[in-house]
């Protein structure tokens, strides 16, 4: 996870603060219906995978503050796009999705989208332009 204390409130550096509830100046994430509780129990995470954040070292040096990066590219299909396609796919009607979806795109949208038709039991076709690379 790199350097980040993810644990802390961002920049926080008092010992209350330490752990994964926080301090209490944000406790309020973590209560019933408090953003952070449901986005860690989002059901996207039934296909996606929580990605770490890890400084950028040497552009954090050469900018003089520290950048962090969001680790998408450790996703199953390399990217966050399988995030969208999958909770657009999880949120259709039953009979909608039973019918089966279409997507064109050239990448990563269409990896994501493969990938959770197939995780929710959906036919997908996909149509990709014949100038993309293959794999």
């Amino acid at each position: 996870m790199g350097d980040a204390d993810v644990s802390r409130c961002f920049g926080c550096t008092r010992p209350e603060c330490k752990g994964p509830a926080g301090c209490a100046d944000t406790a309020w994430r973590l209560e019933p219906g408090g953003y952070l509780r449901s986005i860690l129990n989002a059901r996207v995470y039934d296909i996606a995978i929580e990605t770490p954040l890890e400084v950028a070292k040497k552009l954090s040096g050469e900018l003089g503050n520290t950048l962090l990066l969001k680790r998408e590219d450790l996703q199953a299909v390399f990217s966050f796009k399988v995030r969208g396609a999958f909770k657009f796919l999880a949120n259709m009607a039953e009979d909608a999705r039973k019918a089966g979806v279409i997507c064109a795109s050239a990448g990563n949208h269409a990896q994501g989208v493969a990938m959770a038709a197939h995780h929710l039991g959906c036919a997908a076709t996909i149509c990709m332009p014949p100038t993309t690379t293959p794999l």
